[in-house]
């Protein structure tokens, strides 16, 4: 072992990988098997980088994307391949630094319109076994305590937001009786209490309310503002709220080294290295060349300036449509998430008949160390070129889709602001002007918190009225397969119409990954009748 604790012998690594991974993959892996080719997936790299870590082996994602079997895997660790350029700075008590470029972008978002709610995060947590409100709200309390972010509020300072820390934890746990209602009576109010807004100059940017929904059943429903969220954050909330519920005590969870304000410092002193000019050039270039914007709907119906007004379309991939990606994403020794984006930008690309567009999407943005286990706003939006679809075949799209973002895992720290500064064309107050879909994963390893043995919660997301961009897919990976999240705006697009998309998508996915080296226009052609051939 090395002074910091990392492993120094490649045999020894090369056997904790293999162990690792025959855990998480559930097969016995050989030095020399491929990650992809054993049926890896986004999902199952992040359980085994969190299982690695928990065994004192700081690694990162990107690691084990590039250098995909466990020989090569360990011999990227042990030559530090991806550790972090900078290091996250320790803030005294007291500093008050601005807030993420992240959060800043949100704010000014908000300041634009009043009422836009599309910042907030609804979801509800169905509970597997009835859980005392007093035990109940220590916990949350615990959480308080140990995460900054949650007892911290963003008050103006200079005329912008700055990250001031509460000493003191602040929990608003309300409860409601919702046994009565009819479901479409409690959907409503569940619907309502995610659109109350709220004031982020005051600490606890989060509301719980433990409901009763009848037959002994009840729910947890937070509304949580996305300054305090994003995907990761929501997976590691729900997951430490169950084991400190469980357990009485927030022993057993990891160490938090940091804070997120130590990230938000860190991040306006990293915009002035040499570093992030790079990752800047990066996606200045890839995205250099303008294209039109993508009109799915009714484009008669855009207002002036973007709505933020939606809705929420949920669905589920079926069986067949995920073993054929995970099939073709076997045989390409790319990840699933990379085949159903690519059928995903094909189906765009024929509704809309544009041949070159760019593609929404997020990246997780935590390989600094010290971030893996803060609760906050990290993940960083990108933008995806998508040139020339109706000539191109599935395998040349996945294989580029693929490369870019390997590539681009390297430059995931910059924020999107960043770069639009850099691109061609003036603002779109209608439209986001660089990409109006999106397409994206929660990658948490689990979303399902365990509250006692065998005993695991459901999360559902109902919508509450708002929408970030025309349409927004998220993915969201269970034992089951995947769920999915149609978000849209409500002005462009109707829910028979995000429906109809969503089926369309299913075929495409067949049909795509079943004939490969086919046009994909000839290929779509057959499950989108009008699309451009």
């Amino acid at each position: 072992m090395s002074s910091d604790g990392q492993p120094t012998d490649h045999a020894a690594l090369v056997r904790t990988i293999q162990s690792v991974w025959a855990t998480e993959l559930g097969s016995p892996a050989a030095p020399d098997d491929d990650f992809f080719t054993a049926g890896g997936t986004s999902l199952a790299a992040a359980r085994i980088v969190g299982a690695m870590r928990e065994q004192g082996i700081d690694t990162a994602f990107t690691v084990l994307m590039r250098h995909s079997t466990p020989a090569r895997f360990a011999a990227a660790i042990l030559a530090g391949d991806g550790a972090a350029r900078l290091s996250l700075p320790h803030l005294e008590d007291g500093d008050t630094p601005p807030v993420t470029v992240q959060q800043e972008t949100i704010w000014f978002l908000e300041q634009l319109r009043p009422d836009n709610i599309a910042y907030q995060n609804l979801a509800v947590i169905d509970l597997p076994e009835r859980v005392d409100r007093m035990r109940l709200a220590d916990a949350l309390a615990a959480l308080a305590a140990r995460h900054s972010l949650l007892r911290t509020s963003f008050p103006v300072r200079r005329g912008r937001p700055v990250l001031l820390e509460r000493p003191d934890p602040v929990v608003h746990l309300d409860t409601a009786d919702l046994s009565a209602s009819d479901p479409a009576e409690r959907n409503r109010w569940i619907r309502d209490l995610g659109r109350q807004r709220f004031d982020l100059t005051e600490a606890g940017a989060l509301r719980w309310t433990l409901a009763e929904l009848g037959d002994g059943r009840q729910a947890l429903i937070l509304v949580e503002h996305h300054f305090l969220h994003d995907g990761w954050s929501l997976g590691r909330l729900m997951n430490e709220l169950a084991h400190v519920y469980r357990t009485g005590s927030s022993a057993g969870l990891p160490a938090l080294l940091h804070r997120y304000a130590d990230y938000a410092a860190w991040q306006r002193m990293w915009l002035h290295t040499d570093d992030a000019a790079a990752s800047r050039k990066f996606w200045a270039e890839l995205l250099a060349d303008p294209v039109e914007p993508l009109r799915l709907g009714d484009d008669a119906r855009r207002p002036a300036e973007f709505s933020f007004t939606g809705d929420t379309y949920h669905d589920r991939l079926p069986a067949a449509v995920v073993a054929a990606a995970d099939s073709y994403a076997r045989s390409q020794r790319t990840t699933s998430f990379v085949v159903l984006m690519a059928a995903f930008a094909a189906v765009i690309g024929g509704v809309s008949r544009n041949p070159d567009f760019n593609l929404g999407s997020m990246m997780r943005n935590r390989r600094v160390p010290g971030t893996e286990d803060i609760l906050g706003m990290f993940v960083n939006t990108i933008a995806l070129p998508v040139r020339g679809w109706p000539t191109r075949t599935m395998r040349d799209l996945t294989a580029e889709l693929s490369e870019v973002l390997t590539r681009g895992l390297d430059h995931q720290e910059i924020p999107f602001p960043s770069v639009a500064r850099e691109l061609r064309g003036g603002r779109d107050g209608s439209r986001n002007p660089h990409f109006q879909v999106c397409f994206s994963m929660n990658d948490y390893p689990d979303l399902r918190p365990a509250w006692g043995p065998g005993k695991r919660a459901s999360l559902r997301f109902p919508s509450n009225g708002g929408a970030k961009f025309d349409l927004d897919v998220v993915l969201v990976p269970d034992p089951q397969g995947y769920g999915t999240l149609w978000r849209f705006c409500t002005p462009l697009l109707t829910a028979e119409q995000v429906r109809g998309l969503a089926t369309v998508f299913h075929a495409a996915v067949r049909a795509l990954t079943g004939a490969p080296d086919t046009p994909i226009s000839v290929v779509l052609g057959d499950v989108l009748p009008g699309a451009p051939r």
